[in-house]
């Protein structure tokens, strides 16, 4: 991430770029502004952004080119998530608890009716059936980009830390809690242990999944 010994380098670098392209440099508070939204990405890839950048536009680079150009535009994160998604229907599905990547997922599927109840439905679907059901899908992956958080942030909406599989849940109606099979981490595959994953929190995962 773009620490606060990045700042020069940075302040640096808008300026040489608005000189470049004829434009008049941006005051410094601007400047300040842009780093701080920047701030989760590392110096080399945001300078990669801003090449990019220039020389495909000769108007003044914002935070939200770099952002698009290092994470996707909202359409396309959302399509991946989409992929992702059925992807993990496919590979665990109603047996499993899982967790993907970002609160975003859990949102989408907190709101059309929790994991088992959607992968039971998404199973029983054609793929004519399932292409149909992705715009509402990545609509609502949009909102819970905006809107969903793992904690309690204001003016956010708190989702599952986890979302919870048959095996799980069948063996917890029964009281079998020596036999809870662990969390699957969407992505890496790994094992994640329900007690490590707390308040909404990811954690270190400690198991790799067996190949």
């Amino acid at each position: 991430m773009v620490i606060e010994k990045d700042w020069k380098e940075f302040a640096m670098l808008i300026t040489a770029t608005d000189g470049m392209n004829g434009l008049k440099p941006r005051n410094a508070a601007s400047v300040r502004l842009m780093f701080k939204f920047l701030e989760k990405y590392g110096l080399e890839d945001v300078k990669r952004a801003i090449e990019f950048h220039v020389r495909k536009s000769p108007y003044y680079v914002k935070p939200s080119d770099i952002i698009s150009f290092l994470d996707g535009t909202e359409e396309e994160r959302s399509e991946v998530a989409w992929r992702t998604f059925l992807r993990a229907v496919e590979n665990y599905g109603y047996w499993d608890s899982v967790q993907f990547p970002n609160p975003a997922f859990h949102y989408v599927i907190e709101q059309l009716g929790g994991w088992m109840k959607l992968c039971e439905a998404y199973d029983a679907l054609s793929e004519k059936e399932i292409h149909f059901r992705a715009k509402e899908w990545r609509q609502l992956y949009e909102v819970g980009e905006r809107v969903a958080s793992w904690g309690d942030e204001a003016g956010k909406v708190r989702v599952l830390p986890y979302l919870v599989g048959f095996f799980e849940a069948d063996n917890r109606a029964k009281n079998f809690l020596a036999h809870i099979p662990p969390v699957i981490e969407i992505g890496s595959g790994r094992h994640i242990r329900q007690g490590e994953i707390g308040g909404g929190v990811k954690v270190l995962s400690i198991e790799a999944e067996a190949s």
